[in-house]
């Protein structure tokens, strides 16, 4: 967990650079900065020679909570790795990606970085075709949980599941919905639920019905509720 920026963050590797980012699941993709290995940057410095254009994709002009820029798309070994020295807490875990040599990744310009307060990893598998390849649809990862539980000798963690390793069984399960992806063209299919209302200070301010509902997306991104 990282106060200055309320944010809970991983680290990974791509190439052989150590890159931290905020575990995010409102967007779907794997991103590094495009920033100087000359200054000191708290996310990681890209390396451009450990990596290699992505074939047939060229750069676009993305937009990230208000921000707009380009960014570069390339391919590159990755892996979990542990914290550098920087980072407050500590990930050991690490997870088999088939395409892990050859994993495509996004260079983004600092202007997409202003006002974020810092850098992504995307955890929405499933996007419309025509976008970019997101991170997890290039593995075998087929659910996941964030447990951010406070517990003696545990630490918060996200935990990346196979097919075979699903639980759907727990009775406390939120059914999400594709809704936003058919009726409203979404390209990316944000995990999304259905509220049966939405009440502040007592009073009712909607409820969903037949025609109408309230959707909620589920975004570690961000901090408290906006509607």
């Amino acid at each position: 967990y990282e106060p200055k920026i309320s944010a809970y963050t991983v680290s990974y590797i791509v190439g052989d650079t150590a890159f931290g980012a905020i575990v995010d699941t409102g967007s779907p993709f794997l991103v590094v900065p495009q920033t100087s290995c000359k200054a000191s940057y708290k996310w990681g410095c890209y390396r451009p020679n450990e990596s290699h254009p992505a074939p047939g994709l060229d750069p676009t002009y993305e937009r990230f909570v208000g921000n707009e820029g380009l960014v570069e798309w390339r391919e590159g070994r990755f892996q979990f790795g542990t914290f550098p020295e920087a980072f407050s807490a500590a990930s050991d875990f690490a997870f088999l990606f088939p395409q892990s040599s050859a994993m495509t990744f996004g260079v983004v310009s600092e202007s997409l970085l202003d006002g974020t307060g810092g850098l992504f990893l995307g955890l929405v598998k499933e996007t419309n075709r025509w976008i970019r390849p997101s991170f997890l649809g290039q593995s075998d990862v087929h659910a996941f949980s964030i447990d951010l539980r406070e517990r003696e000798n545990f630490d918060k963690s996200l935990t990346l599941y196979v097919a075979t390793q699903q639980d759907n069984t727990n009775p406390n399960a939120i059914q999400l919905v594709r809704d936003l992806n058919k009726r409203y063209g979404d390209a990316t299919i944000h995990y999304v639920g259905v509220a049966s209302s939405l009440n502040v200070n007592g009073y009712n301010l909607a409820s969903s019905t037949r025609r109408n509902k309230i959707y909620v997306i589920f975004d570690t991104g961000c901090s408290g509720m906006s509607m």
